[in-house]
């Protein structure tokens, strides 16, 4: 599967090597590709994941990963167009400046997302799970349950 995954903090950066080494195609999205500190990350990683705009990210992706902070989702999102066909995973979540809620007591944050990413079928998911636990490593033989919720009513992409 090829993964766009928007975002390489430790949600990002955890999912890009668990996916990888799984085999998957990575992509991860940046407003800044060409930074040391995401050369270090993809050449830590390896298994052909590469690094690219936000924009190019998703041009072949099957799969569409929302790992950004907060303050910066409406604009990754919105930089993005039209997400037809698209399945989008929200792995976000509304906090700003440590735990400050930001969005309004009567918004939801995947509601949101799910408005800013025009056409796409949005995946609520991995914003509970301890992002160490996302690359897999920590798991041992061990299972974990990622619950998720989503506005997709067929599987598109």
């Amino acid at each position: 599967m090829r993964i766009a995954i928007l975002g390489s903090g430790s949600v990002g950066s955890g999912l890009a090597r668990g996916w990888s080494r799984l085999g998957h195609s990575v992509v991860i999205g940046s407003r800044a590709p060409e930074s040391e500190r995401l050369g270090d990350l993809v050449a830590e990683i390896g298994n052909g994941v590469q690094v690219t705009s936000l924009t190019e990210s998703v041009v072949r992706a099957d799969v569409v990963v929302l790992a950004v902070p907060w303050q910066a989702a409406e604009e990754s999102v919105m930089v993005l167009g039209d997400l037809s066909g698209y399945t989008l995973i929200d792995a976000t979540n509304p906090f700003v400046k440590g735990l400050n809620i930001g969005v309004n007591q009567d918004e939801s944050g995947g509601e949101l997302v799910a408005e800013w990413a025009t056409g796409a079928n949005v995946v609520k998911a991995l914003n509970i799970v301890d992002a160490r636990l996302l690359d897999g490593r920590k798991l041992d033989s061990r299972q974990i349950s990622i619950p998720y919720v989503g506005t997709m009513k067929t599987p598109s992409r």
